[in-house]
């Protein structure tokens, strides 16, 4: 692995961090971090949409009900196919893509 590499998985490992200690994990917080969450689902490191998953899971997953900007609300609806998300109070769609290939990952 090279040393860009090395230092964006490790960036991002502190976003995620930062993230999980906000003291608030509801729909107006989403709507501040939409985009730096949907750039986190939609990286083409493997490492990177892995951490964005198990911290959306720690956190916004474990909600009663959110409501989601609508980019994020596209990255995770494309994605909750191919990983484990929780997904509080979004409803399947019949519209909803099947099998779509989103991401273009690299294997790190």
């Amino acid at each position: 692995m090279n040393l860009t590499r090395l230092q964006v998985i490790l960036l991002w490992r502190e976003v995620c961090t930062a993230i999980e200690r906000l003291p608030r994990k509801d729909g107006q917080t989403l709507l501040h971090l939409e985009p730096l969450m949907t750039a986190g689902f939609l990286s083409r490191r493997r490492a990177v949409v892995t951490m964005s998953v198990s911290t959306w899971n720690a956190t916004f997953g474990k909600e009663n009900t959110l409501r989601y900007p609508a980019q994020l609300e596209l990255a995770l609806r494309r994605l909750r196919d191919t990983v484990e998300l929780s997904l509080p109070s979004l409803d399947a769609r019949e519209e909803d893509p099947v099998g779509v290939s989103l991401m273009r990952m690299t294997l790190d």
